[in-house]
């Protein structure tokens, strides 16, 4: 997992095992984890990962993402652009 994925795992996480807790149900749990272990995948190569996902925000914004964008700030453009 990329350090910045981090935080943002975390918070997942956490919130997963909140509704576990009051739903006594582990799904979402199970279902965040793999979520995450399917991201742990993709970002296995960060160059890759970082320029797959500015790629993506050309793609979608019809505008080129800036060489050396902050991971956040492109996962953020991603959000605004629906992705």
């Amino acid at each position: 997992m990329l350090p910045e994925e981090h935080e943002e795992f975390d918070r997942d996480y956490r919130r997963a095992l909140a509704s576990a807790a009051d739903s006594l149900d582990l799904a979402e749990v199970l279902r965040i984890l793999e979520h995450w272990r399917l991201r742990v995948i993709i970002s296995s190569d960060p160059e890759a990962y970082r320029l797959g996902l500015a790629h993506a925000v050309t793609l979608l914004s019809g505008e080129q993402a800036p060489v050396g964008e902050p991971l956040t700030s492109v996962k953020e453009r991603l959000d605004q652009l629906g992705a």
